[in-house]
């Protein structure tokens, strides 16, 4: 193995740290004093990698390290970075640099990257419907992690940085974060247990009487988080969920600014992790449906989604174990109590200032169905509130897909056309088709142009 390395690096106590380090080991050190050196000694054969700071081989206007790699595509290049240089790090991986050592520098980092820089990285493919990101600012690390842990590097392949019941402390999430990596995947089942175990952490945190506002925003992030996420997973794109995303972020803010309310979220967040879930992700795929419906009302999209963020939280006030049951495994006794917690959960809403009397009577009517017989009040269709409907198609379908993806991983249109076909007179036309456009078109654009097409043809007919 080569043994010579060329250093370009500007800040001197830096470049005197490394070049002691690569010596003190045998190394062969060249130090190139400006951008013309470095690319004339990087052709040169007897150099076995370069090494320099991404702050100057990546700053804006200056191709320098895109230059490298078109001329040398040969040489192993580490850059040297800081976490405030994130930019600068994300724009090197983009161009194929898979090597970056955090400031300030160690011995042990640098020799350990070396040492990685050519001995081959066991990389492989994977099917990303049945895994899940978690971003790493919000990834709760410590000892003995029970699930497997892996990054993805360039051209979407991925590499496993923990197994199970391995550590996973500050530094690697630091190592992480300075090779421009911004989150972490699991294996879709071990995402559910996680998620779960989150939860948890938050809820102790929100706790305390001294985190006020980084309760909200805790609070509200996480439910983001997860059902981002899980929208993914159902075969939502990334590019349809960041508007939505934050549609439900501004909703829930009616609820974070009143610290009465803030109990509200509170109590959703201690819910079981499917309940849980459910509610996030109802709430965004509420907002996503909004898009596709055409809605311009800024207000009106905002209502609908913390509706379907909210439309369970009855719930809360119901034994833990009708949480858990779905309605076909309830005794008759059991039903009775489960179906009293649309107008309890709408009762409680009325406490708090500031919850839209719409989003109220989502939470009333969200089981009310169009064939009438739902409950609490069999509610004839012609007096169901139409964002009821659309929730009410939400719920039923999030509920099945929450409870069948992990074993039958299920097409989320098969999913819907079954819910359909066995309660064909319960839902919304408009409702159905919008969810069906949204389940189909990988661009939400193109489902709101298929959606209002199909709109106006049946209106013709």
């Amino acid at each position: 193995m080569k043994n010579r390395f060329l250093l370009y690096i500007e800040e001197p106590e830096t470049l005197k740290n490394v070049q002691n380090v690569l010596q003190e080991e045998g190394y062969q050190v060249a130090v190139a004093k400006d951008e013309d050196e470095l690319c004339q000694q990087a052709a040169t054969e007897d150099v076995a990698g370069i090494i320099s700071e991404a702050k100057i081989m990546t700053c804006p206007g200056n191709p320098l390290l895109r230059y490298l790699y078109k001329t040398v595509p040969h040489q192993k290049i580490v850059l040297l970075t800081e976490l405030s240089y994130l930019s600068e790090s994300q724009e090197a991986l983009k161009m194929g640099c898979e090597m970056f050592i955090p400031k300030p520098i160690t011995k042990q980092d640098l020799l350990r990257s070396i040492s990685a820089l050519f001995k081959p990285v066991e990389t492989f493919e994977f099917d990303e419907t049945k895994y899940a990101r978690v971003g790493i600012e919000d990834f709760i690390y410590g000892r003995s992690i029970p699930y497997r842990i892996y990054v993805r590097l360039k051209n979407r392949r991925f590499c496993k940085i923990a197994d199970k019941g391995e550590n996973i402390d500050l530094e690697l999430i630091d190592q992480c974060k300075a090779r421009g990596l911004g989150e972490l995947w699991l294996e879709k089942k071990d995402f559910d247990r996680y998620v779960k175990e989150a939860q948890h952490y938050v809820h102790t945190a929100v706790n305390d009487e001294d985190l006020e506002n980084k309760k909200k925003t805790r609070l509200i992030a996480h439910a983001c988080e997860v059902a981002t996420e899980n929208l993914r997973i159902m075969g939502i794109t990334e590019a349809n969920l960041v508007s939505a995303k934050d549609t439900l972020v501004n909703a829930l803010s009616v609820l974070s600014s009143n610290s009465s309310a803030l109990g509200v979220l509170e109590a959703m967040d201690g819910q079981p992790d499917t309940s849980y879930t459910k509610a996030a992700t109802s709430g965004i795929l509420c907002g996503l449906l909004a898009d596709v419906m055409g809605w311009l009302s800024e207000k009106n999209r905002l209502t609908l989604a913390l509706g379907g963020y909210l439309h369970d939280v009855g719930l809360n006030y119901l034994p833990l174990e009708l949480q858990t049951l779905s309605e076909t495994e309830m005794t008759e006794e059991q039903f009775s109590d489960y179906s009293r917690h649309p107008r309890i959960g709408a009762e409680e809403l009325t406490k708090f200032s500031g919850v839209p009397d719409e989003v109220i009577t989502i939470v009333q009517q969200h089981h009310e169905n169009r064939a009438g017989t739902g409950f609490p009040d069999r509610l004839p269709s012609d007096k169901i509130s139409p964002m009821a409907s659309i929730v009410s198609l939400v719920d039923n379908y999030c509920s099945v897909y929450l409870r069948k993806h992990s074993k039958e991983n299920p097409s989320p249109t098969s999913l819907l056309q079954n819910l359909v076909e066995e309660y064909p007179h319960w839902f919304d036309q408009n409702s159905i088709l919008a969810l069906e456009m949204l389940l189909t078109y990988s661009d939400k654009n193109e489902a709101a142009k298929k959606y209002e097409a199909a709109t106006k043809e049946k209106k013709q007919s």
